[in-house]
C-alpha cells in the first residue's frame, strides 16, 4: 500500500477500509463518497439505519467543547436522567 510509505492524519484508514470491503464476495457495502462513509444502496437492507449516510472520513477534533456539545445533544435526546453534569471526558 502506498499509504503505508507516508500516512496521513488519519493513518491510512481510508485505504485500510477500501482494500477490505473491494474483497467482501457480494460487493462493498461500505463506500467513500464526498469525504463521508456511506453504505451501499444494494446493500442498506441489510442494516438498521434511516440513511446510507455513516460520517465523515475525519474525525471531530477531541476537545471538552465539542465533547460536552455532544452530551448535551444526548441528554436532551434521550432524556437521560442520571447525568454527570461535570463530566471530563479522557480523565485518565
Amino acid at each position: 500500500m502506498e499509504c503505508s510509505r507516508s500516512p496521513d492524519a488519519s493513518i491510512c484508514s481510508k485505504e485500510f477500509l477500501l482494500f477490505r470491503e473491494c474483497n467482501r464476495p457480494d460487493g462493498p457495502h461500505i463506500l467513500i463518497d464526498d469525504n463521508k462513509y456511506l453504505i451501499s444502496k444494494k446493500h442498506l437492507d441489510k442494516y438498521n439505519v434511516n440513511n446510507a449516510t455513516i460520517g465523515p472520513i475525519e474525525a471531530p477534533e477531541r476537545n471538552n467543547s465539542n465533547t460536552a456539545t455532544f452530551l448535551g445533544k444526548m441528554k436532551e435526546t434521550l432524556h437521560l436522567k442520571n447525568f454527570k453534569e461535570n463530566f471530563i471526558a479522557y480523565k485518565w
